[in-house]
């Protein structure tokens, strides 16, 4: 009989130690109310930074010549502000394969200019002006985000 009644209770190694349990369920608890503080936006006041003004902005367009070239025209003269030749600059050209993929989704033509925007706090980005998508160039690196800085300084010789 005292078989049979071992068989039944349980072995302290097979027992969950009382600390994880109790770890547990603090974690679970933590993940419940930064959960909630984050969708309330309670966390907010820890979390955001102060607004970066902007320091510089232009507005440029960007057209694909016959030859496989990219030009770059500032949008309110229309003066040619650089060229991209073919194979050169792949990330301009991987973004803005992105930019016109969303403007043909969303029926946007061409015309519409894109803002390029360099911030007090050394960020850049730029904006399509047709559909309102923003891109944050400094998150794809600083070396990408300065082939845009570029187009902000160029002056306008087509280089």
């Amino acid at each position: 009989m005292a078989d049979a009644e071992s068989k039944h209770r349980p072995h302290p190694e097979d027992a969950i130690p009382r600390l994880a349990v109790i770890g547990a369920g603090l974690m679970v608890a933590a993940a419940i109310l930064l959960s909630y503080g984050a969708s309330s936006g309670s966390l907010d006041r820890f979390t955001t930074q102060p607004a970066a003004q902007t320091v510089e902005t232009r507005t440029v367009r960007f057209t694909d010549a016959p030859d496989g070239r990219v030009l770059v025209e500032d949008a309110e003269t229309g003066a040619l502000i650089h060229e991209i030749a073919v194979g050169e600059e792949n990330f301009i050209r991987g973004v803005l394969r992105g930019l016109a993929r969303e403007r043909m989704l969303n029926d946007v033509g061409r015309a519409p200019a894109f803002e390029l925007v360099r911030w007090s706090d050394g960020r850049f980005t730029l904006r399509d002006t047709g559909t309102d998508r923003l891109i944050d160039l400094g998150g794809f690196g600083v070396d990408n985000a300065a082939a845009f800085a570029r187009l902000m300084t160029s002056a306008g010789d087509g280089r």
